[in-house]
């Protein structure tokens, strides 16, 4: 591939459109008696931050399929106009992957930058130090930089794994289990930068949290089971009890301030 000249990797795209990346309908998967998410209705817009509420398998296992890594077995998938099934391959030039450990994920022994650099040079991209640096700032790993991969928290991993979809402005990238730990202030942080990189890019980001507070930080949330709304509806609740009994609204009412 043809190296390109030195860019800044932040400039906004010209090309950076609307409209939905992701169209599912009534999508499934099973293999033999593993049977995992089903009648999954879903949009994905270019420029936002998507979640997917669910626990287990199910919503890793869609994400993947989003990404062209795992082939539905039932109803319909399109990311960019491509169709999964047919196409999965033609996919995976438009969609890219977080950390999921086994399937995508940053070489352990190399320090932070040096992955980052990396991922620039398989995508054509010729990456100054600076480049590199400013990227991963934007991502708030800049004070990771010459740590190595394999030592990294949890939460900056996950944030790394990010990053590294996130590199050139895919149409899709995909954020497998942004909540297996840490805590939700780490959740807040991964999603504030998700949402400055769909800006300036148009990528559409897509993440799966078991949490329903976690989901519930996205532009959008689709969740995958009844079990899944209601969790999300009682989260919902919490969240308006919380605003209704907050200092703003003790001040409307006349009490302390």
């Amino acid at each position: 591939m043809a190296m390109l000249e030195n860019i800044d990797v932040l400039k906004p795209k010209a090309a950076a459109g609307t409209g939905a990346v992701v169209r599912a309908c009534d999508l499934g998967y099973a293999n033999g008696a593993y049977r995992s998410f089903e009648h999954v209705d879903l949009i994905v817009d270019a420029g936002t931050v998507h979640a997917l509420a669910g626990s287990g398998g199910a919503a890793r296992d869609l994400l993947l399929a989003c990404a062209g890594l795992v082939r539905p077995s039932s109803g319909a998938l399109e990311v960019a106009g491509v169709d999964v099934r047919r196409a999965p391959r033609s996919v995976r030039r438009v969609a890219r992957c977080g950390y999921v450990p086994g399937v995508s994920e940053p070489d352990g022994g190399s320090t932070v930058s040096e992955a980052c650099a990396y991922e620039f040079a398989l995508l054509g991209v010729r990456a100054s130090d600076l480049d590199v640096l400013k990227h991963l700032g934007a991502w708030r790993l800049a004070t990771f930089a010459d740590e190595r991969v394999e030592l990294l928290p949890e939460p900056a991993l996950v944030r790394l794994g990010a990053s590294l979809a996130a590199a050139g402005g895919p149409r899709l990238a995909v954020v497998p289990e942004a909540d297996t730990s840490g805590s939700l202030e780490d959740v807040r942080l991964l999603v504030s930068c998700m949402r400055a990189a769909s800006a300036v890019s148009g990528t559409a980001f897509l993440y799966a949290a078991a949490e329903p507070r976690a989901a519930l930080m996205a532009d959008a949330v689709t969740p995958l089971t009844i079990d899944d709304v209601e969790a999300l509806d009682r989260a919902r609740l919490a969240q308006d009890a919380a605003a209704a009994t907050g200092p703003h609204y003790r001040d409307q009412q006349g009490g302390e301030r």
